[in-house]
This record gives C-alpha cells, sequence and structure tokens, in this order.
C-alpha cells in the first residue's frame, strides 16, 4: 500500500456548455512520500492549498502519479489527450500508454454514493442505464477522484455533485473489460 498526499486547491467546474456550476477541489499537486512535490505546471501557489492523504495499491499509486506527471505536470503542448475514461483506465488495467480506453462492464449493482472505495473505479449511471463519466474512490468514501472533461485539471469532488455534472441517477462500480486490457 502506497499514501500519497494530495494538494488541492477550490475551483468551481461547469457542464461544457458552461451551465451547472459545480465547486471541487483541483489537484495542484502530488507529494510522493521520500520524494519531491510534483506541481502542476504553471500553478501558482493561492495559499488556499489544502492537503489530502490517499492510500492506494502500489500500482495504482504509481499509475496516478504517472498519470499527473505526463498530464498536469508536463508543458501543455507535451501532454497527451486524457479525459475522465483514461484516468480510470490507466489506473485500472494493464495500459502502458495513455490512448483511448478500451472498454468497462459492470461490476456489480449501483451504490450509493457514500459508500466508493479508495482505488476502486467506478461511473456515473444515466436513467437509461449507460454509464457517462468515470471516476476512482478517494479515502472520503462520498467524494472521487475524476477529470471534469477533456484535457482539464484533475479533482476530488463530491459523487453527488458528480451525479448532478453529468445528469445521472446514481453510480456503479467499473472494472476494465478483461478482454480488452492486455495492452
Amino acid at each position: 500500500m502506497s499514501e500519497l498526499i494530495l494538494i488541492k486547491t477550490p475551483q468551481v467546474f461547469n457542464r461544457e456548455d458552461g451551465t451547472h456550476p459545480q465547486t471541487a477541489e483541483r489537484l495542484a499537486g502530488i507529494t510522493v512520500p521520500d520524494s519531491e512535490t510534483m506541481m502542476e505546471y504553471g500553478y501558482k501557489p493561492t495559499g488556499r492549498e489544502e492537503e489530502e492523504t490517499l492510500r492506494l495499491d502500489d500500482n495504482a499509486a504509481t499509475r496516478l502519479v504517472e498519470f499527473y506527471e505526463r498530464c498536469r505536470v508536463a508543458k501543455p503542448e507535451q501532454r497527451p489527450f486524457y479525459n475522465c475514461h483514461l484516468l480510470a483506465w490507466y489506473l485500472t488495467s494493464r495500459a502502458t500508454e495513455l490512448q483511448e480506453y478500451e472498454g468497462y462492464k459492470l461490476a456489480g449493482p449501483p451504490v450509493a454514493v457514500s459508500t466508493l472505495k479508495a482505488g476502486q473505479t467506478y461511473a456515473v449511471r444515466k436513467a437509461d442505464g449507460s454509464l457517462t463519466h468515470s471516476m476512482v474512490g478517494t479515502e472520503r468514501p462520498d467524494h472521487s477522484l475524476s477529470v471534469i472533461g477533456d484535457n482539464l485539471p484533475i479533482a476530488v469532488i463530491g459523487n453527488a455533485e458528480i451525479i448532478s455534472l453529468y445528469e445521472g441517477v446514481g453510480i456503479s462500480r467499473i472494472v476494465p473489460d478483461s478482454a480488452l486490457s492486455t495492452c
């Protein structure tokens, strides 16, 4: 088990059409024990930053740090395309490169918004049963780690807020489709 320190700052996120603002905690940096802190490229400290501990299995912790380094620490012109699905896919699959995510399957019935487990992947479920937004559980079971739009910052956000933001009706646990996760 590895422990990461997330450095967060408040930020408002909207739907793609600019409506429905939701306050979240933008991930401004990550500290790996016995290592230096990595900060988002160009981030200027505001004095409003807070820290949160996230315990993940060693593989997921390494992959989150790699994802953050490639997608937020790197200069913008050097970053690959990424989104919420790629974050969840990269943390839980055997993919070695950031690429289009391959696919998920449901891993059980819907779960209560206040019961997510750190390091597990989930998706917002729409009324028709489709899945619309991927996220990763944190130490706070009613919050998750997510990318709130293509190439946008990673954030810690309340699960009820993310359901509202993506017009969902609940959350379901997901796992990479094993037939597709052999990258």
